[in-house]
């Protein structure tokens, strides 16, 4: 994606609107705007839908990076 996009994400069934970047790699990269302190390896996450393709991301987080803030499913 050229444009940033916010999209929806779900983590462990509560609603975050803090998505900021998605980006496909041979794993997903997730950036998110803020603390991801919260999160843990195991936690599910739902990323989506893309506002045109409709692309939703269903996965487990496997890694994060907490400095540059990205979750790793």
């Amino acid at each position: 994606m050229d444009d940033q996009a916010t999209v929806r994400l779900m983590h462990n069934d509560e609603l975050i609107e803090t998505v900021d970047i998605v980006r496909l790699i041979s794993r997903v990269k997730i950036h998110i705007q803020g603390s991801i302190r919260d999160f843990r390896d195991g936690d599910e996450i739902i990323v989506g839908p893309t506002p045109l393709s409709k692309l939703r991301m269903t996965g487990t987080i496997d890694g994060k990076n907490d400095t540059d803030s990205i979750l790793i499913l």
